[in-house]
């Protein structure tokens, strides 16, 4: 008998859908979401219709049994729309473009789409209607049931685009934990972390000023968004120059896939160097520290709220990236995911035991390995 997943899977997997399946999880949102919406939109006029209908004589409801697979046809055929639509505006995002004016714009082509698919649903439909209605309906009506639709259109646009812009400021697979209180209780993770910060940070502020270092950093950052879904990491924070990214505990190849990522945003950096190069006189780089095991996950925060991951994992992998200047080093793992990795070699990675070392703050010494790339 299978046991039920845990929040942290149900997330993973949500996660890792999202990632390997970008076309079939944007048609699925949109599809969902306007099935449902025209499905309560019909009901709620059919009834309304139905009651008016004894006090109005000669006016005639379309049965539900005609309008509501109507409706979820509709719902299917704009949803693959506006899922083709999304597609095509997220390939094309700017980083510069304001998130409301992103929400606004969306709505904007979403309700045009709208417009011209419901003037082709009804020349379509105009047979049912005027056998059930008994005739065309007046300009009049016919004016008064576009603006009606249109504004359901407009306000289910925005609700639907709003949705995914904060779905992807939490990043995918939290909303929905989050919205359902999860996590107002503490929850047990197993968790690898990996905390990413800029090589000599200190030197590139005092070069570049903080306005054009600032742009760096956010240049830096996108080359790693870029590798996130590749490697279907989830991104826990940003700290200044720092980013922390974590996945689910596992082994051997999914746990390889975690020292992956940092080459794979260092291949990234150098492919753009020309690009580094020209805006700020330098090619920065990323210096990282990996460590799993056990944490603590609560949602903290009343005015703004996150999923915060506590305990002595998430020190401990901090305290090992301090130590990549000390070592000389670019990546530093503990010996608990060196052995989570199995063979590095199978991931063309090899490893150097460092030595026992005594971190800041702690009490035991965690044995610490430093990866790099084998030389093909």
């Amino acid at each position: 008998m299978h046991r039920p997943l845990t929040i942290a899977e149900i997330r993973e997997r949500q996660r890792v859908f999202t990632f390997r399946h970008p076309v079939v999880m944007a048609l699925l949102t949109q599809v969902s979401f306007w099935i449902v919406a025209n499905t309560l939109f019909v009901l709620l006029m059919v009834m309304f219709l139905t009651a008016i209908s004894f006090h109005v004589p000669g006016l005639h409801v379309v049965p539900l049994r005609i309008a509501l697979p109507g409706a979820v046809l509709l719902g299917i055929a704009y949803g693959t729309i506006l899922g083709c639509i999304d597609l095509l505006i997220e390939r094309s995002r700017d980083p510069d473009r304001a998130w409301g004016l992103r929400i606004l714009l969306k709505a904007i082509l979403y309700t045009g789409t709208f417009v011209v698919l419901v003037s082709i649903f009804f020349n379509l439909a105009k047979p049912i209607y005027e056998r059930y209605v008994g005739g065309v309906p007046p300009p009049i009506s016919q004016r008064w049931m576009l603006l009606a639709l249109l504004l359901f259109a407009t306000v289910g646009n925005l609700l639907v685009s709003f949705f995914k812009e904060v779905d992807r400021s939490f990043g995918p697979g939290l909303m929905r934990p989050l919205m359902m209180g999860r996590y107002r209780k503490p929850q047990v993770e197993q968790r690898i972390f990996m905390f990413m910060d800029l090589k000599g940070s200190t030197t590139h502020a005092e070069t570049l000023g903080h306005i054009r270092y600032s742009a760096m950093v956010r240049d830096l950052f996108q080359d790693v968004n870029r590798m996130v879904p590749r490697f279907e990491a989830e991104i826990y924070q940003y700290v200044g120059d720092e980013v922390v990214l974590t996945w689910d505990l596992h082994d051997g190849p999914e746990a390889r896939r975690c020292l992956l990522l940092f080459y794979a945003v260092q291949d990234a950096i150098t492919e753009r160097a020309s690009i580094y190069e020209h805006r700020y006189g330098t090619i920065p780089f990323f210096k990282a520290g990996v460590h799993a095991g056990t944490v603590t996950a609560v949602e903290i925060g009343d005015i703004k709220r996150e999923i915060a991951y506590h305990g002595d994992t998430v020190n401990t992998a901090a305290r090992i990236q301090s130590m990549s200047n000390e070592f000389g080093r670019t990546l530093l793992i503990s010996e608990a995911m060196k052995e989570l990795c199995g063979d590095l070699h199978i991931g063309g990675l090899g490893s150097e035991a460092l030595g026992s070392i005594l971190l800041k703050g702690k009490s035991q010494h965690v044995t610490i390995h430093a990866v790099e790339p084998i030389s093909s």
